[in-house]
């Protein structure tokens, strides 16, 4: 009897604390992944085509605390598990206190803030349960390790990792990365890149012999 109690105590506490989770988190948004890849973002997330991230509950999250914050992903992005993006939501280090007074004490809106909108480039893959904070711009191509936090902007096609996140290398010689910019691939139709395919699976070098605009 003592045991069935304890079980039905637990389940109740349990009960309990999700819904003061889901009543404190109506800022979380969970994007749902649809069958062609896309996300279904809220609205004050932008996501380019084709760009996609894992199903379920390690679906990415988006959070923001004040209504002009704002995310923008490109093309052909791929997020992994339970990503988020924290569009705002700093404590102010400028006054007496980091404390948020008005929001606890006297029920004020959110005082949290933002140092600028969200924008990730195209080809951007963000790995497992990294954080990219307000005011980060990732280049297209960048790659951000698993379990980084983004703190600043990340140059195209660097692949950064760590907390915070530091550069690590680039994924190709500079003069490659010029050349990709330039070509701009996600650009294209995706019938152009589907006639295209074999180009993707081959050397970075023979890609930007084929497609450079400027060579």
């Amino acid at each position: 009897m003592a045991n069935l109690l304890i079980r039905a105590a637990r389940a109740l506490r349990h009960r309990l604390w999700n819904a003061r989770v889901e009543r404190h988190s109506a800022a979380i948004h969970y994007p749902r992944i649809d069958r062609h890849g896309g996300m279904d973002a809220p609205h004050w997330v932008r996501v380019g085509d084709f760009s996609y991230g894992s199903p379920g509950v390690n679906r990415p999250r988006f959070l923001r605390h004040q209504a002009d914050e704002s995310v923008e992903i490109g093309r052909y992005c791929s997020l992994g598990a339970q990503v988020t993006f924290l569009a705002g939501g700093n404590h102010r280090l400028d006054h007496v206190s980091t404390y948020p007074f008005q929001r606890i004490f006297y029920r004020g809106p959110p005082e949290g803030v933002s140092r600028g909108p969200i924008a990730v480039g195209n080809d951007v893959w963000i790995g497992r349960e990294a954080l990219v904070l307000s005011g980060c711009t990732i280049g297209d191509g960048a790659v951000i390790g698993a379990r980084s936090v983004v703190t600043r902007d990340v140059d195209p096609y660097a692949i950064v990792a760590g907390n915070p996140a530091v550069p690590i290398r680039l994924r190709f010689a500079s003069e490659e990365v010029a050349a990709l910019l330039r070509i701009r691939w996600w650009e294209w139709s995706p019938e152009m890149i589907h006639s295209r395919m074999a180009w993707f699976e081959r050397p970075v070098a023979a890609f930007v012999a084929e497609f450079d605009p400027g060579a």
